[in-house]
């Protein structure tokens, strides 16, 4: 719905129109469709599960604890609650989801923890050790949603991580004596005064949950995996110009005065009107955008290709004066995941001004919601003052923006 709503209705008023819509349509689907179903189908599920327990014994706790990380994410772990209660309330002990559960939410945790060490996004970071924490005391939520869910390479962790440990708790009978979040913290609900390895056992398939997710996380663990958010990207973008193409770092050219030209036919507005707040805001560096009218992306000076982004949305380049260009095709087309964009060069390539860089299919972009803006960014532009060369209608390849070297002094070559 949302994503409907964004493409048929007005700039001016999809900030509240959009979401009032998509709730109006969602909630009484929801409400009267959607949640019974997943409860029956949960209920079904549910007693698919206890009959692989009755049947086969533990490999219903392995096939549970790999199951939770869809289940929780879809609500349709609450149908096990009323058989863990009365399987409780009968006996003093429960057999299957609280083990299952303790292997699911210490695999999280043990994922989380690899994710921490192997990745390079401070924000990535910040998020799996929090969040690993959390599991790690039972709560995998913050988890789930937060890193699981969204990266392949951490729901694999964690769904061999609970795999493992569910088997050895499944293997040794482990039971769990109060209706409890299974986690570091309430461990002692699998005391058994009768069985004094039943809390053993508990603490072993605790090992086998984290260890195994851990380690399959840091074997393969990747940071171009992530869902990560718009603003992390950016800062990607941002870094791209400092990697090394061809030549040494030491051989980078000293800036001098240039200009840039227009490397979309459009309309040139100025930064500060982009809406996107990294872009508007300078945070990126200073430059101009233009609202294209044609397709075809070309090279806005002579310059080196430094990085075509792997969505192709974006471009950017190191010019034969040393400014370092970004142009980026449109705000939050990464999500496109490359589909209306073709590259014309290659990484490393060099290009005179005017050769052709990225063809893009704006009507594609814009039939999926999105704006077609494309902010022209010197991203070394503490060096420059930058002075814009046209307003309104411009064509591709047209004077857009001269650049001026503030002081050789002060430039800080990459």
């Amino acid at each position: 719905m949302e994503k409907f709503w964004t493409r048929v209705s007005p700039k001016p008023i999809r900030i509240f129109f959009v979401p009032m819509m998509s709730l109006l349509i969602t909630v009484p689907v929801g409400l009267v469709a959607l949640g019974p179903l997943g409860y029956n189908v949960g209920l079904l599920f549910t007693g698919a599960i206890l009959w692989v327990f009755t049947t086969f014994g533990w490999v219903a706790t392995m096939l549970l604890a790999m199951a939770l990380p869809f289940l929780v994410s879809l609500g349709m772990h609450k149908p096990f609650l009323p058989y863990a209660i009365n399987q409780y309330t009968a006996t003093g002990y429960e057999p299957l989801y609280l083990p299952a559960s303790l292997a699911h939410n210490i695999a999280e945790s043990g994922a989380m923890f690899g994710v921490a060490v192997r990745t390079k996004d401070s924000d990535m970071r910040s998020t799996a050790v929090s969040s690993g924490i959390s599991a790690l005391f039972g709560i995998a939520e913050p988890a789930l949603y937060g890193v699981t869910i969204q990266n392949k390479r951490a729901l694999w962790s964690v769904l061999i991580g609970a795999g493992a440990g569910g088997a050895y708790i499944g293997l040794t009978h482990v039971t769990g004596h109060a209706i409890v979040g299974p986690g570091l913290a309430s461990m002692s609900m699998f005391i058994n005064p009768e069985n004094p390895m039943n809390i053993v056992n508990a603490f072993i398939g605790f090992g086998v949950a984290f260890v195994g997710a851990l380690v399959v996380a840091l074997m393969f663990w990747k940071d171009s995996d992530s869902a990560s958010i718009e603003a992390s990207h950016h800062r990607d973008e941002a870094a791209a110009p400092a990697q090394s193409v061809a030549a040494p770092a030491a051989a980078a050219p000293a800036v001098a005065d240039s200009e840039l030209f227009s490397p979309l036919a459009g309309t040139v507005i100025p930064l500060s009107e982009v809406p996107d707040a990294v872009f508007a805001s300078g945070a990126l560096g200073g430059g101009i955008a233009v609202v294209p009218s044609e397709g075809l992306v070309v090279a806005p000076t002579d310059a080196t290709v430094v990085t075509v982004f792997e969505s192709k949305h974006a471009i950017s380049l190191r010019a034969d004066s040393g400014a370092e260009i970004l142009i980026h095709v449109g705000l939050d087309t990464v999500k496109l995941q490359g589909a209306p964009f073709e590259a014309l060069v290659t990484n490393g390539q060099h290009v005179a001004a005017g050769d052709p860089l990225l063809k893009v299919d704006l009507e594609a972009i814009r039939s999926a919601g999105y704006d077609t803006t494309t902010p022209v960014v010197v991203l070394n532009s503490g060096s420059y003052g930058l002075t814009p060369l046209a307003s309104g209608e411009v064509a591709a390849g047209a004077p857009l923006l001269a650049l001026t070297v503030k002081g050789q002094a002060d430039v800080a070559v990459s």
